[in-house]
């Protein structure tokens, strides 16, 4: 989801590999496809998002917004918020160059979401790159980091992740 910058603008959030001539066109694109986007997918206490959900933007960047929509699951309190344009959705942490302590699911850096995870929910994330499929248990939880796209080359069960759901 780094593309999000042509969505909305580079100044506000944008990261390294912004291409200002794409801007346009990309924009259209998306905007034109944004029924096709959501920012998370969760089936019961399973949440898969962007780049995970850290518990302390959770609590004290997101909270709130989830306070006002508590019928709502996780995940489609995450996705309304995404397609209203809530800021703290696009956050983006100083480890990833940004002007908040930690990322929202789109910037989460994988550092700051082994710090601290979203507890009660097992996360499948993606966004920070890794050699091999990483799983961290906290919280009697677990967190599943799934960037091995630079792997492509390598066929390995290791690239390949199961997760049975009850």
């Amino acid at each position: 989801m780094t593309d999000i910058q042509y969505l909305l603008g580079y100044t506000d959030h944008g990261c390294s590999g912004y291409r200002p001539k794409m801007q346009n066109t990309l924009y259209d694109v998306f905007s034109k496809n944004a029924q096709l986007f959501q920012l998370a997918y969760q089936i019961e206490d399973t949440l898969w998002t962007h780049a995970g959900v850290h518990e302390g933007w959770f609590r004290y960047r997101f909270k709130r917004f989830m306070d006002g929509h508590p019928e709502l699951t996780l995940a489609e309190q995450l996705n309304l918020a995404f397609e209203e344009y809530h800021n703290p959705v696009f956050d983006i942490g100083y480890r990833r160059g940004g002007y908040y302590d930690v990322g929202g699911p789109l910037w989460c850096d994988m550092a700051e979401l082994k710090s601290s995870p979203l507890r009660g929910y097992n996360q499948i994330v993606g966004h920070t790159k890794t050699q091999y499929i990483q799983r961290m248990n906290l919280y009697n939880k677990e967190v599943t980091f799934i960037d091995v796209l630079q792997n492509k080359d390598v066929i390995d069960t290791s690239l390949f992740y199961y997760k049975e759901i009850l």
